[in-house]
């Protein structure tokens, strides 16, 4: 059995983990329908469509196969659908926080606590629920990490867990997230640069964006036009329909071409 060794033992100096949970969605949630505001603490940030957790290398463990946990700082909260709650509250109020990697071989398990506290619409009810330690997304590895050796893990497929969809009440526990991949990279003191994670681009939204800008010119598309009307039935359907699941303004949008 391999002994676990602590992170400094190791000679892991630094680690970042990008978490974009769906890319469309954050889009969503950065546009004006959401209007949602990301807040972040102890290291972590909101860049490039995604959430940026640096690694802390003092109480990250992995033994010699590289099996272990990964554990991140900082905190990501999300406060959304102003006014659009329960009472005039948040529609989506939401705090991923305790966040870690949970390494077995080449499969790797976020994990975290969540508050989440909304009105999903369609039932007048306010929802409060927490999760403690629940997986969020899985991913895998190309290869078990090799520790002392740098590792530069892009684009991994991420598949949501049973946390996100008590989180975001959105995505079903095994379900692909598309435009979700995450980023893992964990720079050894072995003389070399492990690499920075990349950045996600935007997708539907921004598409939709150029699309609605064709209703100004003198033919305006009849594509753009069906993107206004979705938009349009989205704003309607918002009315009552906060928390992130929001099934009425998700369908409008799916009309017109937009998936979150």
């Amino acid at each position: 059995m391999a002994v676990p060794a602590t992170a400094a033992t190791q000679d892991l100096t630094a680690g970042t983990f990008a978490w974009p949970i769906k890319t469309s969605f954050m889009e969503h949630l950065a546009g004006p329908m959401a209007a949602g505001r990301w807040t972040t603490t102890d290291g972590a940030t909101y860049k490039d469509n995604q959430l940026l957790f640096p690694v802390n290398v003092a109480e990250t463990t992995l033994d010699a196969d590289g099996n272990g946990t990964i554990v991140l700082d900082g905190s990501a909260h999300i406060v959304a659908y102003k006014g659009l709650g329960a009472g005039g509250s948040a529609g989506l109020d939401l705090t991923y926080s305790d966040l870690k990697l949970q390494v077995q071989g080449t499969k790797v398990e976020l994990v975290g606590d969540y508050v989440l506290s909304g009105d999903p619409g369609d039932k007048g009810a306010q929802v409060d629920r927490d999760g403690d330690d629940d997986v969020l997304v899985t991913f895998t590895l190309d290869a078990p990490i090799a520790v002392g050796t740098d590792v530069s893990a892009q684009d991994r497929q991420a598949t949501a867990g049973a946390g996100l969809e008590g989180s975001l009440l959105r995505y079903k526990e095994g379900q692909i997230l598309e435009g979700g991949d995450v980023d893992l990279v964990l720079d050894f003191a072995d003389g070399k640069d492990a690499g920075v994670v990349e950045g996600h681009k935007s997708t539907g939204l921004a598409r939709a964006s150029a699309q609605l800008g064709t209703l100004s010119s003198e033919e305006p598309s009849s594509e753009g036009i069906g993107i206004l009307v979705g938009v349009i039935a989205g704003v309607v359907a918002l009315v009552g329909t906060a928390v992130a699941g929001m099934p009425l303004v998700l369908d409008a949008l799916k009309r017109a071409g937009i998936r979150l």
